[in-house]
């Protein structure tokens, strides 16, 4: 048992002794690799708490098979009898783990596996001891992960937008307004390192995250600064000598983004140049897709002409759904299948 203890504390002074980016699926095959090399009946209970540490999945979305709490299992499987097996399972998190957690929040030194362990302690004590976390954790948490994302020290850049969202709920949550700023800086020099036009989930996190949000204090430097980003996503995604390597999509996230602001502070001229911008795109994509798509995309436009009250330019619209209409009837092929069914069935 020593042993396996022993092979553990390595592979985590390891991390600690040089911080490199890590994912948590990094941190999770090393430990599993002590496992693997040990032949052992049982493992400790600081193993068992650093493998599920790191299987459990961040932002858990399918609220029927979670637990209601941020984190959740990696996967649910039905065994076939009306019951589920699922992995990792918060049934095995034990009050021992939650103390085991909290100290290792207070003393590694990788943001990546210090937010982790805090993280959970947060989520996890009152469903597992029903005592709250003292709020010294999410501190940890909140610090962790801003310094994760001003070393980017994690390996996938969308991961650390999702803990970027997550800190900020906490410090709102706490009502620490000191913690607050420091995402909001945070998030924005992240989005300035990171952005790339063509990699939609990298950028317009500033505006999601901080514009929209009464919770966030921006200065009107910032504010105008993400504005102007957007801005300039618009123009590069729109704007190509080759019309064919012009993505809608893009011009659709900046333009939407911007319409939202100038409508809000009255700028009218404004959010019509933009959504007229996202629609020419669209139009000038379905000219050239098949019917069906074109069709698809000319009703979106559509949509977002009616939303923002350009009415004229939705009847235009109308006109060309009618005809692309009449063509993607065309294109409709009938698809025929036979089969043989017994008599007896």
């Amino acid at each position: 048992m020593s042993k396996i203890i022993d092979a553990l504390t390595g592979v985590l002074a390891g991390f600690d002794q040089k911080i490199e980016p890590l994912s948590e699926s990094d941190v999770s095959k090393a430990v599993y690799l002590v496992r693997d090399q040990e032949d052992a009946a049982e493992f400790p209970m600081q193993w068992v708490a650093e493998a599920i540490a790191f299987d459990f999945c961040e932002d858990y979305q399918n609220q029927a098979t979670g637990w209601g709490t941020y984190y959740g299992p990696m996967y649910v499987s039905n065994k076939g009898d009306g019951t589920a097996i699922e992995s990792p399972s918060i049934k095995k998190v034990t009050k021992e783990m939650i103390e085991y957690w909290t100290e290792r929040a207070k003393i590694t030194k990788h943001p990546v596996l210090r937010a982790r362990y805090a993280d959970l302690v947060w989520d996890f004590n009152k469903v597992v001891t029903d005592e709250p976390p003292h709020y010294s954790i999410a501190h940890i948490v909140i610090d962790s992960i801003i310094e994760i994302s001003q070393g980017n020290h994690h390996t996938r850049k969308t991961s650390i937008i999702k803990k970027l969202k997550r800190a900020l709920n906490l410090a709102i949550l706490l009502n620490d307004s000191s913690r607050v700023e420091r995402i909001r800086d945070a998030t924005i020099d992240y989005e300035d390192s990171t952005t790339q036009d063509s990699k939609l989930g990298l950028w317009g996190l500033a505006y999601d995250l901080l514009f929209e949000n009464d919770k966030v204090e921006l200065t009107e430097e910032q504010k105008q600064k993400i504005i102007n980003d957007l801005e300039g996503h618009l123009l590069r995604a729109s704007q190509s000598a080759n019309k064919k390597e012009i993505d809608p999509w893009a011009v659709e996230k900046a333009a939407l983004r911007l319409a939202k602001y100038y409508r809000k502070v009255g700028r009218d001229e404004d959010t019509k140049r933009v959504i007229i911008a996202m629609g020419d795109t669209f139009i000038q994509a379905s000219s050239e897709a098949a019917a069906l798509q074109a069709s698809a995309w000319l009703q979106r436009v559509h949509a977002t002409y009616k939303e923002f009250g350009l009415t004229d330019e939705a009847e235009e619209i109308s006109i060309k759904l009618r005809k692309v209409g009449e063509k993607a009837k065309s294109e409709l092929k009938p698809i025929s299948h036979t089969m043989e069914i017994p008599k007896k069935e």
